[in-house]
């Protein structure tokens, strides 16, 4: 069965003095309009549906952790370096 990674993070900036949040973004990835607003909803075996989300680096598990998880790593750094981009975005 392929299955899909997905990283859901927030980033914060915190006023260590305070101590409260000056700043916080959630991010996805794959963003969430990939999957056409599925994000983390199952996939619908059998269904002809035209809203089912579109999955995007469908892999199976062995693929994933084979080698000391280096797809695992690989997807975890592209998550993270789209949420980094994403979140620079909003700091023109």
């Amino acid at each position: 069965m392929p299955y899909q990674f997905q990283y859901s993070g927030i980033i914060r900036f915190i006023d260590l003095d305070g101590p409260y949040v000056i700043h916080q973004h959630l991010c996805h990835y794959p963003p969430k309009m990939t999957n056409m607003g599925g994000w983390l909803r199952p996939k619908e075996y059998g269904s002809f549906s035209l809203d089912r989300p579109t999955w995007v680096n469908s892999m199976h598990v062995p693929e994933l952790i084979e080698n000391r998880g280096e797809k695992l790593q690989t997807q975890i750094h592209k998550a993270m370096s789209h949420c980094l981009e994403e979140f620079q975005k909003l700091f023109p």
